[in-house]
């Protein structure tokens, strides 16, 4: 089993605190019209379960269909705003 640690914010390059990490807690890509919605935790036990490696990072590629463009005509991937560590759960 697998596990994603979210360790920031891609667009700003903002780093979350190393000392109180993150990890992909839910995640619904249909959510705010396709904008998505995560909810993270900082408790490594509630962390969102994924069978293997190629399964997170399919979820963290997942395309909106509410919302599959972005504005610049790039497929809209919500998760992929955060940048993320797959770990072993």
């Amino acid at each position: 089993m697998k596990i994603m640690r979210v360790l920031g914010l891609a667009m700003t390059g903002q780093m979350f605190d190393e000392d109180k990490p993150q990890w992909l807690k839910s995640y619904d890509v249909e959510a705010h019209g396709g904008r998505g919605d995560a909810v993270l935790t900082g408790d490594r036990d509630q962390a969102l379960r994924f069978e293997g490696f190629p399964e997170a990072m399919t979820a963290w590629r997942t395309v909106s269909k509410k919302k599959p463009k972005r504005a610049d005509g790039k497929p809209n991937r919500p998760l992929t705003g955060f940048h993320v560590e797959i770990e072993d759960a």
